[in-house]
């Protein structure tokens, strides 16, 4: 996608803030799907959330695809932005302030859903551990070389 260098530095600004406000809709879809992958770690689901992080990569492919968009607006952003109404400005201004709001409270929230991850892995990694270790205690009040008896009694009627 290219900026149109024939439009004015309005409309440019104009085409820029409606690519902005699709992008913070990107990351409120992304703020709440975050939401749901918090419930699903809690609740120990991981089905849920598998289909969760489905989403979210989806969302993250679009906010990609939309970056790119926006990309070509970026570079020229200083030509533009001079000659555009303030009020425009500040309107994308608001829009940038709130998507980098939201990005922080999701990269924030990855980070503490990663640290739970991870002390769910740990905890499960010292139970399974004390399993193997139960196990091995229990063989060790067997007599030496105990294993599968053969049957004492068979029946060979048929």
């Amino acid at each position: 996608m290219t900026v149109q260098t024939q439009d004015s530095p309005t409309q440019q600004i104009r085409e820029l803030l409606g690519r902005l406000i699709e992008q913070r809709g990107l990351y409120q879809q992304l703020q709440a799907l975050s939401g749901q992958q918090v419930g699903c770690i809690r609740d120990g689901s991981a089905e849920d959330l598998l289909a969760v992080l489905s989403q979210r990569q989806a969302v993250i492919q679009a906010l990609s695809r939309s970056n790119a968009e926006v990309a070509p607006y970026r570079e020229r952003w200083s030509q533009v932005s001079q000659s555009a109404d303030a009020q425009l400005r500040e309107q994308i201004r608001q829009v940038l302030a709130d998507i980098e709001q939201m990005l922080q409270a999701i990269l924030d929230q990855d980070e503490r859903d990663r640290t739970e991850l991870q002390g769910m892995q740990q905890q499960l990694g010292m139970q399974l551990n004390q399993v193997g270790q139960a196990g091995r205690a229990i063989k060790a009040y067997g007599p030496p070389g105990s294993g599968p008896r053969p049957a004492t009694f068979t029946d060979r009627q048929g």
